[in-house]
């Protein structure tokens, strides 16, 4: 009986871990920043969050306009093969919109 418990114990543990939990939000690619504001409505602040963009955006525009910085940014860069769907350069982060890009 008191193994049950200690394992009901670890299941509460692990299943009330926010990190675990956490919502990540997916756009499809963005080719200007006018289409950011649009692409972004569905993430909620505070979930991870991967950016697909075009190799024509800087990325520190996207940056400074969506990323929290107390948490660590991954960016991915993929300049061999532009001509596949979906390509370019990608960015995961937690969202933090700007006041001109939130909803």
């Amino acid at each position: 009986m008191r193994n049950f418990w200690i394992l009901i114990f670890f299941f509460s543990l692990f299943f009330n871990n926010k990190d675990l939990l956490a919502d990540v939000c997916e756009v499809s690619i963005i080719k200007n920043l006018k289409e950011i504001k649009e692409k972004f409505k569905i993430c909620k602040p505070g979930s991870r969050v991967l950016i697909r963009y075009d190799i024509s955006i800087e990325k520190e525009k996207l940056l400074v306009n969506l990323c929290d910085f107390k948490y660590t940014i991954i960016e991915q860069n993929q300049d061999d093969l532009i001509t596949k769907r979906n390509s370019g350069r990608k960015l995961v982060c937690i969202f933090k919109p700007s006041e001109k890009y939130a909803n």
